[in-house]
């Protein structure tokens, strides 16, 4: 009678135990799933968009292709609004309740900077690709932030060499215009030590988005630089050109660190000579060896690929190319240990290899704007 009950009772929990492991093979084969935290709204919304389409691209290009392991990719967006209390609250939404195994962003900075502590905390891989401020490398990887690493190149790495290169040669006083958050900030303090030789007769700071821009240039006017440095992304530097034009600032030497010297940028001019001779330092522009890339963004969203559409592209690949490297179980730790590891030659970025910091190395470019265009004038190694 012992044995009779005992074998009802197994056949009982076999089958339950079997709908738990099938549950589980399930759950483990279901999508890997990429958070991504920019902004979609607000003075930034631009940046998130385009990166959102890059991503978009790649994980679509990814999944016809079989995925990974055979598991499709697909992504949770959280809105940041380039705003740092927004933007924590975004990265727990991710992290906890979309459930992201790896995160792209923040974008911004300052937002970069307050989310850290949650993605750490959370034990999430996040990789940025667009924000420049130095800390971000100075607190991750060894010694800090484990779970932090970046793709694009920083202000550090940058804009030393362009005010040596660059603007030590073509300028002997200057006024720097600089966006009000981390990256500006840094950008600007990172300028000022590396100008000597140069008089900096001012260095105002302004709010992203702030539609009104005269007051700031009619006392730059009255200083009379021989250049103008802004660092500012395009539709702020936009506004600055143009309300320049109507307090009568022309004839200055026009620099950039941001996405001054890009097409976007141009779009927004009544005139494109009023940029005429710009000159900036960036982190990626479209050149030739991403036309394949461009042809392909251009058919799927019917717009030209930009900075920001390329690195979100670039984003992805990597994390893809890092999960590819995984021989078993793709969790957040997996896809981290995987970031440290990656060692790949990207078509359209060049080499990506993480620092002990885990900061990407790949050519900066000095661009101009000329005769309606974009032209690299140089490619300088990192």
């Amino acid at each position: 009678m012992f044995r009779r009950v005992m074998w009802l009772a197994l056949a009982t929990i076999l089958p339950a135990v079997a709908s738990i492991g099938y549950l589980h093979n399930s759950q483990a084969a279901g999508p890997i799933k990429i958070g991504l935290d920019v902004p979609s709204s607000g003075s930034d919304a631009f940046e998130g968009t385009h990166i959102a389409r890059g991503v978009q691209l790649a994980l679509e290009e990814q999944n016809k292709e079989g995925g990974i392991g055979g598991r499709q990719l697909e992504t949770a967006l959280g809105d940041n609004q380039c705003d740092p209390s927004v933007g924590v609250n975004s990265a727990r939404y991710l992290v906890n309740v979309a459930q992201a195994d790896v995160m792209i962003g923040s974008a911004c900075s300052s937002v970069t900077l307050a989310v850290m502590p949650i993605i750490q905390q959370a034990q999430v891989p996040e990789l940025d690709v667009t924000a420049t401020s130095p800390k971000i490398t100075q607190q991750s990887g060894v010694g800090g932030n484990i779970w932090k690493f970046r793709l694009n190149l920083n202000d550090e790495m940058m804009d030393a060499v362009f005010a040596q290169k660059v603007l030590a040669k073509d300028v002997k006083s200057l006024s720097i215009l600089a966006v009000n958050t981390d990256y500006g900030r840094d950008a600007a303090g990172i300028f000022q030590r590396n100008l000597p030789g140069i008089k900096v007769l001012s260095t105002d700071y302004y709010t992203q988005g702030q539609p009104d821009f005269r007051a700031l240039l009619t006392k730059v006017k009255a200083l009379n630089p021989e250049g103008l440095l802004l660092i500012s992304d395009y539709p702020d530097a936009a506004q600055i050109i143009n309300q320049g034009h109507e307090v009568g600032l022309t004839g200055v030497k026009l620099f950039g660190r941001g996405s001054v010297a890009t097409n976007d940028l141009l779009k927004l001019l009544p005139d494109p000579s009023w940029a005429q001779g710009a000159k900036e330092v960036n982190f990626w522009v479209p050149g030739p060896t991403a036309r394949s890339l461009a042809n392909r963004y251009q058919a799927r969203f019917n717009e030209p690929l930009n900075r920001d559409a390329g690195m979100g592209y670039f984003g992805a690949e990597t994390l893809i190319a890092a999960m590819k490297d995984i021989k078993g179980d793709i969790t957040r730790k997996s896809i981290r240990d995987a970031l440290e590891r990656v060692n790949v030659t990207i078509s359209g970025l060049g080499h990506v290899q993480f620092d002990d910091h885990h900061q990407a190395h790949y050519p900066m470019y000095i661009l101009q704007i000329w005769n309606g265009m974009v032209r690299i004038l140089e490619t300088i190694p990192t």
